[in-house]
């Protein structure tokens, strides 16, 4: 009945994949969001028959950036605190996956460890410790042992004489590496996933053509994994903005404006780095 191509065919098996998560964004994201700009917009007045509305302009917006200027500094704070983590967790998650994929004894036990962040959250691990006395004495001890490491990873760099803003960038990730490691653990198995799709074929074909273990690394293992750098720069900023959102008891009008201004600058944010990244990615068909 319908005679498409194969290009046609793939297009059309495409959209009825990704039509799930269209619906969903229809019903779960975009009709809240506009609910949200109108919330923003607006005094809202509760009562025990409802709320009502009333269009007040920009001055919830007025309000987070001339009157709580708590909300500019906490924004500021995120987004260099975003865009400095960033590359340390691509690095380290494409680190850990290529080692993870590596076959040696354990690796079932090492992957369990570097997804625990994920299905422990810091939020159960804090209650723990609150109620755990020999928790916290560990956590002290965790402590001075981070202390140390920092002290001793400060040494060695310094004696490197490198660049001071280079210097200063890795002495300041040796302080971030607990949070680099807890926002590693989804960008990991997503580079996982990615390298474990690479055709042995490819990698055989680089063989015979007399490729060493660093040419392959470049010509075909990072060439295939760029789509999901970008995929897993994404998540990490999303990630780190939601961790991030405003809260407090500033009026629902305020919030929402603060949660609008959020979202407006993530989507800049997200748009300048594709941009950027998006001309390095290789898809390979």
């Amino acid at each position: 009945m319908f005679n498409f191509n194969l290009e046609t065919k793939r297009k059309v098996w495409g959209f009825i994949f990704i039509s799930p998560f269209i619906i969903g964004s229809i019903l779960f994201f975009i009709a809240p969001l506009i609910q949200t700009v109108i919330y923003s917009l607006s005094e809202i007045d509760f009562s025990p028959a409802g709320y009502t509305l009333e269009y007040i302009g920009l001055d919830n917006y007025n309000e987070i950036f001339l009157v709580q200027m708590f909300f500019v500094q906490n924004i500021s704070d995120l987004v260099i605190n975003s865009l400095t983590n960033l590359p340390l967790i691509i690095l380290f998650s494409f680190f850990v996956a290529n080692l993870l994929n590596q076959k040696f004894k354990g690796r079932f036990l090492a992957r369990v460890i570097f997804f625990l962040p994920v299905i422990i959250t810091g939020e159960a691990i804090r209650r723990l410790r609150d109620v755990d006395f020999l928790s916290n004495i560990m956590e002290i001890e965790e402590g001075v042992e981070q202390i140390a490491l920092s002290h001793s990873v400060r040494s060695f760099l310094l004696n490197l004489q490198l660049p001071e803003d280079f210097l200063n960038y890795f002495i300041g990730a040796v302080d971030r590496l607990p949070q680099v490691i807890n926002a590693s653990a989804i960008p990991i198995i997503i580079f996982l996933a990615g390298l474990q799709s690479i055709p042995n074929s490819l990698f055989e074909a680089a063989l015979i053509d007399g490729a060493t273990g660093w040419e392959k690394f470049w010509k075909v293992t990072f060439p295939l994994i760029t789509p999901l750098i970008l995929v897993n720069t994404v998540y990490i900023l999303i990630d780190f903005f939601f961790v991030g959102l405003p809260g407090g008891n500033v009026g629902f009008g305020v919030e929402a404006a603060m949660g609008i201004s959020y979202f407006l600058t993530l989507t800049i944010i997200l748009s300048i780095i594709y941009k950027l990244i998006s001309r390095w990615v290789f898809y390979h068909e």
